[in-house]
């Protein structure tokens, strides 16, 4: 129900009344007037300016919601979209909205298009994808997806976080949580996660692809379980962009083989990371590796291993670093612990 708080200010005394939604805005304004003054709003407290209660949608949704609207949808693929930007236009979920998708290759907040600026901006959502192969947000060429205080949760088998096209922008703050069963956030378009949360049971926490770039900054926190659950990996490229770690970013990875930030697949490959803290569980479990002729540059870091052969910075494409003689590893005030 939708309350209004109003003082009526009289010549004489203030008086405190209290309106419900069957009061009309005519009813309001005589009240003040027979009070001898003007009326003064202190609080509203409604579900949406326009006084509508919150709607429970069933199918993929091309319009902006009201606060507390939620989507949730059945269908595979498309057809289980649940928020979709596709004609250049902008998206908002303004706050407490809930999407749920279900079928397999369904995606929460979908914002691809031809034409550029198909954005969506999130705060105070909660996306869940339970369908096999689904993602949580997947962004296109030329669009953006911005995320504030949003929550992730891609449970079905092999699900994604974040998916980022070529030229598309993914911007996450630090009370954005992601958590998949697959990869956090993959992309090769820009990738900016200022604090952001990530857990990945079985994939990689983020991966900067061919052609990103972008930053994890701001005491962001990456953790990703499983074989082979890189924790930051760069295959970025193009005129030597290197993608940023910084500002006390935390990384654990926790499996076999499971690096914690990782360089590879050309000379022009590279990775920036300052003052961050990288701890693994795993045999072969590296903090640090530059593979396939690639670079990685690390300042003020602290690494830490627990596992069998798991060195605190390697290089080279085999366990043991072998195999590989065109990669680098530059390391200044870093301290390692194995």
């Amino acid at each position: 129900m939708l309350k209004i708080y109003f003082w009526l200010h009289a010549s004489y005394r203030n008086r405190r009344r209290l309106l419900t939604d069957s009061v009309s805005p005519l009813v309001i304004m005589k009240a003040a007037r027979l009070a001898g003054g003007s009326a003064f709003m202190l609080g509203l407290m409604a579900q949406s300016a326009s006084f509508a209660q919150a709607t429970n949608y069933t199918t993929t949704q091309t319009q902006s919601l009201q606060i507390g609207d939620t989507i949730t949808t059945t269908g595979n693929g498309a057809a289980g979209y649940g928020l979709s930007s596709t004609t250049g236009t902008e998206l908002v979920l303004p706050g407490n909205n809930i999407i749920t998708t279900s079928g397999s290759d369904a995606t929460g907040l979908f914002a691809v298009s031809a034409t550029a600026n198909s954005n969506i901006k999130a705060t105070g959502a909660t996306i869940t994808t339970t369908g096999a192969g689904a993602t949580g947000a997947h962004i296109g060429n030329g669009s953006i997806i911005t995320l504030n205080s949003v929550s992730i949760n891609a449970q079905g088998a092999s699900s994604e976080g974040v998916i980022i096209e070529t030229g598309g922008t993914l911007i996450a703050d630090d009370l954005t949580v992601i958590n998949s069963s697959g990869s956090g956030v993959r992309g090769n378009g820009v990738i900016t996660l200022n604090g952001t949360h990530i857990t990945s049971a079985n994939g990689q926490g983020v991966r900067f692809g061919v052609g990103s770039s972008g930053s994890v900054t701001g005491n962001a926190v990456i953790k990703t379980s499983g074989d082979d659950g890189y924790g930051i990996f760069s295959s970025t490229d193009g005129a030597g962009i290197a993608p940023l770690v910084d500002s006390g970013v935390s990384v654990e990875t926790r499996g076999k083989g499971a690096w914690g930030v990782v360089t590879g697949n050309a000379t022009t490959r590279r990775l920036q990371v300052n003052a961050a803290t990288i701890v693994t569980y795993g045999d072969n479990a590296d903090g640090a590796r530059a593979a396939y002729k690639a670079t990685n540059t690390l300042n003020k870091t602290h690494i830490t291993t627990h596992g069998a052969n798991a060195a605190g910075a390697a290089v080279g494409n085999a366990p043991a670093g072998a195999g590989d003689t065109n990669d680098t590893i530059t390391m200044t005030g870093v301290t390692v612990t194995t």
